[in-house]
């Protein structure tokens, strides 16, 4: 039992003994069980809500050490290189995966240093297929031979890069492009960036475990790093949830709260907020093409594993958007278009990221369409 209930639970009864000490005072005594009777109807809902309602969170077990490394540049980045076992599972002991990730050492001297996932290496030709993006991309939950990257590498015969990481947004996808891709050249280069509308709001500072990343603002049509994001953005209501909850020890009101926190954020971002999103993509593509490489985006859309705010986001803003990318050589696939996004064969089971089967298919697709 965590130490906060428990402390509640012993300052209900406190409140109890303080009712009885007092009972000659009536007025008092009446308080202070009135405190105690609401203390108690609240951890009795919360029991409810904890033991009934609330969804069970799986959780990562690594080893040797932590999966990641806190970066200036990037808020974080891969530890290693090495390869690290994961064991993903619940608090009653079921496993959802137990699997591995071989993070390989950055060799090339070109940016920022950020150590990859294995990929696939092809001996009949010299072009190469990096990917960007977040776990969809990497691949969470499966092994390396499994990942989207390493299935269309081993389909397509051409080497692959895993430039992927869990968790990030489009900001930390532009920032790790440009340090790494920006100033070199990319003949034999495509790049294929998987993304979905969460990448924006991680971008725009929702989520406090994704602040520490880069904060571009929009400066005559110029994208200027301002440093952390949590520097400029933060999750109106995020306080407030805290402290209504009793420091976080209700977390039936705490979840509620941060639900509407969330909702709110994604309904409320401004049309400069979406701008300045897409302008990273459209720069992004301007250098990949003059340069001599060409972009591909997997649009997952609202593709919504984690019950996140999605829906409340702009379709017709990025759609928007993505007519503009299209102009400048950008081709963007609707991922709806290659899988069945409601057949659970093509998700991991209680996870809710892109099974084998899944990185297979669209694997199969981009090396038929994309060779």
């Amino acid at each position: 039992m965590e130490k906060k209930i428990i402390a509640l639970i012993a300052l209900g009864f406190l409140l109890f003994f303080l009712s009885f000490t007092f009972r000659s005072r009536k007025s008092l005594s009446n308080m202070f069980m009135a405190g105690a009777s609401v203390l108690l109807s609240l951890l009795l809902i919360e029991f409810g809500y904890r033991t009934i309602i609330k969804k069970k969170d799986s959780t990562d077990k690594v080893y040797p050490f932590s999966l990641y490394v806190n970066d200036s540049l990037l808020g974080y980045k891969f530890n290693g290189p090495a390869v690290f076992n994961v064991l993903n599972s619940f608090p009653n002991g079921d496993i959802v995966y137990n699997t591995s990730y071989t993070i390989l050492a950055d060799t090339s001297r070109t940016g920022i240093h950020f150590n990859f996932r294995k990929g696939y290496k092809s001996n009949n030709t010299n072009k190469e297929v990096v990917f960007l993006g977040c776990s969809l991309t990497f691949g969470q939950g499966l092994p390396d031979s499994l990942s989207l990257p390493y299935r269309y590498g081993a389909t397509a015969d051409i080497s692959t890069v895993n430039r992927a990481c869990i968790g990030y947004g489009i900001h930390q996808v532009y920032q790790l492009f440009n340090s790494k891709y920006s100033q070199i050249d990319n003949h034999s280069r495509t790049f294929i960036y998987p993304f979905f509308y969460d990448h924006i709001l991680r971008a725009n500072g929702v989520y406090s475990w994704n602040n520490a990343g880069p904060f571009f603002e929009v400066q005559e049509d110029t994208l200027v790093n301002l440093g952390p994001a949590y520097r400029y953005k933060a999750l109106k209501g995020d306080k407030l949830a805290f402290y209504a909850s009793c420091f976080g020890a209700f977390t039936v009101i705490k979840d509620n709260l941060h639900q509407i926190a969330y909702r709110a954020a994604a309904k409320n971002l401004s049309q400069a907020d979406y701008n300045r999103c897409f302008l990273m993509f459209q720069e992004m593509a301007k250098k990949i093409n003059r340069s001599g490489g060409r972009l591909v985006i997997l649009n997952w859309a609202d593709y919504n594993w984690f019950y996140k705010p999605l829906s409340d986001i702009s379709t017709a803003k990025i759609n928007q958007q993505f007519e503009i990318l299209s102009k400048l050589g950008v081709r963007v696939i609707p991922v709806a278009s290659i899988i069945d996004l409601k057949d659970q064969k093509n998700f991991i089971r209680d996870d809710g990221h892109p099974s084998a089967a899944a990185n297979q298919a669209i694997a199969s697709w981009l090396a038929a369409q994309i060779p």
